[in-house]
């Protein structure tokens, strides 16, 4: 395999030989440079899939196929890989006309409606619409309609996406509803991945329909199979990559967890994931256990959705969808667990660090200087924590860090802050610098949780969500003057249950964060007021008087705390609560700049915190809650 990668000439003197073990290497080779005399239906069909996933970058790949396709061998490349048959198709649109209509309506590629109604493989696969059920509402929505759908239908059988059909609501703001699903079962000949594996009881077949059909929306790919990771620089080169498994085998071991859906944003909740587990429950498959609530016969399954469905509607809010994700401990500790924070003013990168030509703060010289300056602000961490210590003792634990608006580059979050996570088991929350989040399109501002949380199958896993920014300061709106190059993004905001009790039934304390300027929205704050516990602000701004004015009344208004991280170069990091004295209501306030700045504050008694609208409360006091609560 590893000769295969070599130089054209190199090629030449192997692609031919006695007979021996090597003689498949060799007709691979063949292959490669284009030589397919005596090759089998399925021989071509495996080498061109190798040559796709191996070897060349797509077009060439698609090319080289193309020379030979055959309607036979076209089918058996779509049964093996039905992504690649969808590349061919986009390049090469005659080849559709020699697929079988089995195989043409799995892979969404017939008629886009039914009767004038879209079908669910025109809403998914279409680039204008691709992301419109991709949340957790819309979702179960579709869910919902569906069930009510198969109830009806007399025989199981294979459903593609192309033999569904919805109608949806138009909202005037946030996420659409689908209103109602309608089935067409066609009965095509041929094998379907969309067919329920032979070993499913037939009463138990729907929750493998409902299943492929939602992982199908959550990958918004033909192949609903393949887990959607993080495009990588090797699929653009003629360099050799993992050919991975085949869908057949997939299949038998799907992990239907937040991250096989490729987009951190993805704004779907813990809940959702463990229907999809109990929905695609395998033999072996441990996760199973944990969705029994949810998933039982089709008419409970029903009732959980549409309960989950009143309580989303009732989370939304009037800015933006708000998404619980409640979080298992991810220590072993049975003790109630107090809360301490840290907030970390770096100074780099600052506003004037920034180039037009260069936002994403990627050339070499910002790249070393900003890996440097994160490096050495997370070993001052360290350092710090072993200070506090002496005054303030925790067995030197951290929980939960924060970081300001911009402050990190995402090509360091795997390097630097997911082990940091990992090591001290802490929440963090960083912002990023800008980024092409969707290829083509205007740079986003956004921030990231990472979440380590303690799976009792998979022991520790770190999570990681990102929290958009929907509100452009006025100095990145000048940045799109002539030409846009920063655009909005918020697609939920997340609610992040910190579980400090041992008692898994205790409410968790629920943190927030806004990024700079969408902290400024009255309409955010609103749908926080009751929802959120601590709400941070990753900042980069330099009218600290006017945050600190924001920061003193919102902690009041919404009667919690809140926490202001901003970059070092200004200064005026504060965090305030509302306690009842003047010298408690404020937590700390960083001042003077540019000042590269450590600040620390723990949250004790988290029950009677979280019962601080009953004036005082325990261990503290807290001043009258505003009107209307």
């Amino acid at each position: 395999m590893f000769l295969a990668t070599n130089p054209l000439g190199e090629l030449q003197a192997l692609r031919s030989g006695k007979k021996s073990p090597l003689q498949p290497y060799r007709e691979l080779i063949r292959f490669l440079l284009g030589e397919f005399g005596g090759l089998t239906t399925g021989d071509f069909a495996t080498y061109a899939v190798l040559a796709r996933r191996s070897y060349l970058k797509p077009s060439e790949a698609v090319g080289l196929a193309a020379r030979a396709m055959t309607p036979a061998r076209m089918n058996r490349i779509a049964s093996l890989d039905p992504n690649f048959a969808t590349e061919i198709i986009a390049m090469l649109p005659d080849q559709a006309a020699d697929l079988s209509p089995r195989t043409l309506a799995d892979l969404g590629q017939g008629s886009p409606s039914v009767g004038g109604i879209p079908t669910l493989a025109s809403v998914v696969l279409a680039p204008a619409t691709r992301e419109v059920l991709r949340n957790e509402l819309s979702l179960l929505s579709f869910a919902r309609g569906f069930l009510e759908a198969i109830a009806t239908l007399s025989e199981p059988t294979a459903l593609s996406p192309s033999e569904v059909t919805l109608r949806l609501t138009t909202e005037s703001y946030g996420p659409c509803e689908v209103e109602d699903v309608h089935l067409h079962p066609r009965n095509l000949a041929g094998i379907s991945f969309y067919e329920p594996p032979n070993w499913v009881p037939e009463m138990d077949r729907w929750r493998f329909q409902l299943g492929f059909l939602l992982r199908f929306v959550l990958t918004a790919h033909p192949d609903f199979t393949k887990p959607v990771w993080v495009g990588n620089w090797k699929e653009q080169e003629d360099i050799y990559r993992s050919p991975g498994s085949h869908w057949y085998q997939r299949i038998y071991g799907l992990f239907n967890g937040h991250a096989a859906f490729g987009d951190d944003w993805l704004p779907i909740s813990d809940w959702t994931e463990k229907l999809m587990f109990g929905l695609l429950w395998w033999p072996g498959c441990a996760d199973g256990a944990r969705a029994r609530h949810i998933v039982g016969s089709l008419d409970e399954t029903l009732t959980s959705i549409e309960h989950r469905l009143k309580f989303l509607r009732e989370m939304q809010g009037t800015s933006v969808a708000l998404i619980p994700l409640r979080l298992p401990r991810s220590f072993a500790d049975t003790a109630d667990r107090p809360l301490r924070a840290c907030v970390v003013q770096t100074v780099f990168p600052a506003d004037n660090d920034f180039e037009l030509e260069d936002l994403e703060m990627s050339s070499s010289a910002n790249r070393t200087k900003h890996r440097r300056h994160l490096t050495a602000a997370l070993a001052a961490v360290e350092r710090a924590l072993a200070l506090r210590e002496t005054h303030m003792g925790r067995d030197g634990r951290l929980d939960w860090l924060i970081l300001p608006e911009l402050a990190v580059h995402p090509a360091d979050v795997r390097t630097h802050l997911v082990p940091f996570a990992r090591s001290h088991r802490a929440v963090i929350l960083a912002g990023l610098t800008y980024q092409e989040l969707f290829a083509g399109q205007p740079l986003v501002n956004s921030a990231l949780w990472i979440l380590p949380t303690q799976d009792v199958h998979r022991g520790l896993q770190v999570l990681i969500r990102r929290q958009g920014k929907k509100h452009l300061a006025p100095a990145e709106q000048l940045l799109n003057i002539p030409v846009e190059r920063i655009q909005s993004f918020r697609p939920c905001q997340w609610l992040i249950g910190y579980q400090w009790s041992s008692n898994e039934s205790i409410d968790p304390l629920w943190l927030s964060a806004a990024i700079c300027f969408d902290a400024t929205e009255i309409r955010l704050a609103s749908d926080l007021k009751n929802r959120s516990d601590i709400f941070a602000i990753p900042a980069l701004n330099g009218d600290v008087t006017t945050f600190d004015h924001m920061a003193l009344a919102l902690h009041y208004h919404m009667f919690q705390m809140v926490v202001v991280a901003n970059n070092g170069r200004y200064g005026g990091s504060n965090a305030y609560a509302p306690y009842k004295e003047a010298w408690d209501r404020q937590i700390f306030h960083m001042h003077g700049q540019p000042q590269a700045s450590i600040s620390f504050f723990e949250l004790d008694h988290i029950a009677d915190f979280k019962a601080r609208k009953s004036g005082t409360n325990g261990h503290y006091q807290f001043k009258p809650a505003p009107a209307g609560d």
